[in-house]
């Protein structure tokens, strides 16, 4: 990534800098939800969702003592089914009194319409230093709460300023007024870049009078913070499942504390609807019908494999596959294009589910699951030959991200046929 190309800086002002500069605070980092807004997987425990995000944060002091601050990229595609969850989260953030949120070059690929509908529901969060203020720019050059100075630099600035129409400031410029208006206000400058450790690193050794900067990254955060100099460099992880608690004053930063969003902590019942009327929305616009669908050969549905194969039929009814959709019904989830594929039968395929009243028969984790469309094969056992299939038939849904504890050898014992 070139530096010269990083989106702009946002501080975090917006009538927020009232609070005295010289009393300390606790800086929440989040974000980086890459659209996980709520637990996926089928290993447990799982973490992470907007629900507990803002159950850990009412955690943690009083309101008026966090300054909190949520990073992208906010989405994974550029669907409209990104554009709810980006929705969504604006709606959360404001919830969560969020004071700043520095999008990535990622938000930015959908487009400007749905990035100004999240400026708006996010109560004017977003942050864009690279831009140049005016009456047609509705983001915040910068945003201050007590000693914090915040800005947010990402790849997406100058596709932003171009679609506004706006001057883009270069990257170096963008951190110069950052640390100049930090230095005059005796503040600590927080930098949200939308790039890598790496990046983060040379930016520190090139500007040693930044406070932090907030880089991206996958998996976990560091279990302790890492400092080039008297920068730290802070990351929340990936895909919402922590969030970043350390202690600011105008001296500095101090008492770095990751936060596993495991299920030690409830959902938060405001945050908790906007994402149920997040999920209504999914199912009133049918995105699941809406699906592109690939050619296949006919399904049968695993009740019509019990005939021949009783034992296996019996074993797949006893397991946890047979009631794979209940799952998601018990969740609202089961009109989700995100989580429906993997609980039932060729969803990606014509003639694959579409719903349990339309084709219940194609409902759960079946047979054609693994084994692949069976109607032929149910027709005609002797002559239409089903392929073997092994480990690799697994691997569509337990995938790493979903199923991190997933070992075919063990689960296999689970249904074995």
């Amino acid at each position: 990534m070139k530096l010269g190309s990083l989106v702009a800086l946002g501080l975090f002002g917006l009538g927020l800098a009232s609070r005295s500069q010289n009393q300390p605070v606790t800086l929440i980092i989040g974000g980086d939800t890459r659209g996980y807004l709520a637990p996926c997987g089928c290993t447990k425990p799982m973490s992470g969702g907007i629900r507990r995000m803002a159950s850990a944060i009412a955690q943690i002091g009083r309101p008026e003592d966090r300054v909190v601050l949520f990073s992208g990229p906010l989405t994974g595609g550029v669907t409209r089914q990104d554009e709810l969850k980006l929705e969504a989260q604006a709606e959360a953030f404001r919830s969560m009194r969020a004071i700043g949120v520095g999008l990535a070059e990622q938000d930015t690929r959908l487009g400007m319409g749905p990035l100004l509908s999240f400026s708006e529901l996010s109560g004017g969060r977003v942050v864009a230093s690279s831009l140049r203020p005016s009456a047609s720019n509705p983001f915040v050059e910068r945003i201050a709460k007590g000693p914090v100075l915040f800005g947010s630099i990402s790849e997406g600035s100058m596709s932003m300023a171009a679609a506004l129409r706006e001057q883009h400031v270069t990257s170096e410029s963008a951190i110069e007024s950052l640390l100049e208006e930090a230095k005059q206000g005796s503040q600590v400058a927080i930098l949200n870049l939308d790039g890598s450790e790496q990046t983060a690193r040379n930016l520190a050794q090139k500007h040693p009078e930044l406070g932090a900067i907030i880089y991206r990254s996958t998996g976990s955060p560091p279990k302790s913070a890492i400092r080039v100099g008297n920068v730290w460099l802070l990351s929340p992880g990936e895909k919402g499942k922590y969030l970043l608690k350390v202690r600011v004053t105008n001296k500095g930063l101090s008492d770095y504390a990751p936060i596993d969003l495991g299920p030690a902590f409830a959902d938060d019942k405001a945050v908790g609807e906007i994402y149920h009327e997040y999920l209504k929305r999914v199912a009133s616009e049918n995105l699941l019908d809406k699906m592109v669908r690939r050619p296949s050969n006919p399904f049968a549905g695993s009740q019509a494999c019990k005939d021949c194969h009783s034992r296996e039929y019996r074993i797949w009814a006893e397991s946890q596959h047979s009631k794979a959709l209940k799952t998601l019904e018990n969740d609202s989830h089961d009109r989700d294009p995100d989580c429906v594929g993997c609980h039932v039968v060729g969803l990606e395929s014509q003639g694959g589910f579409t719903s349990r009243r339309e084709t219940p028969f194609l409902t759960d984790v079946g047979c054609e699951s693994c084994h692949g469309p069976a109607k032929a094969h149910s027709a005609a056992p002797y002559t239409e030959k089903m392929p073997i299939v092994g480990e690799k038939s697994c691997q569509s849904c337990h995938v790493p991200e979903h199923s991190p504890g997933f070992d075919f050898k063990t689960y296999w014992e689970k249904i074995k046929h």
